[in-house]
């Protein structure tokens, strides 16, 4: 399992300021061994247990958030949103995925979010005070 989070805020001004966000996330697991419980306290091994194969998935998330006051205690934020995830166990890949995700580098299955279609959210705050 991999993991890396970034996060960055810039103040343009002190009425202007960009927060951005990402995070990459990969996990492979392999299906391996196993056993079932034949008393309370002892396993036994279960080959009758269908075969699965090895998972990979990665995803990517990033976010960047531009808050401006443009009045005092009022509020404008512009927000963009994306994702991004891949699982090649989907049945989509069925043709395209090697026996194993094993058999591919951590740099490649860690690209493969990037493959995907993003998933774009893009939104517009306004905090207005009355005074």
């Amino acid at each position: 399992r991999l993991n890396l989070t970034l996060r960055s805020n810039v103040t343009l001004t002190p009425d202007l300021s960009v927060e951005l966000f990402g995070q990459l996330f990969g996990a492979r697991g392999r299906y391996q061994n196993f056993r079932i419980l034949s008393s309370r306290n002892d396993f036994d091994r279960f080959e009758a247990y269908p075969k699965r194969h090895d998972f990979a998935t990665s995803s990517f998330l990033s976010n960047a958030v531009l808050r401006w006051e443009f009045r005092p205690g009022s509020e404008l934020f512009v927000v963009w949103s994306q994702t991004r995830s891949l699982d090649r166990n989907d049945p989509f890949f069925a043709d395209q995925q090697p026996h194993s995700p094993y058999d591919r580098s951590p740099p490649a299955r860690l690209t493969d979010a990037f493959d995907d279609f993003a998933e774009n959210s893009f939104i517009v705050k306004m905090r207005y005070l009355f005074l």
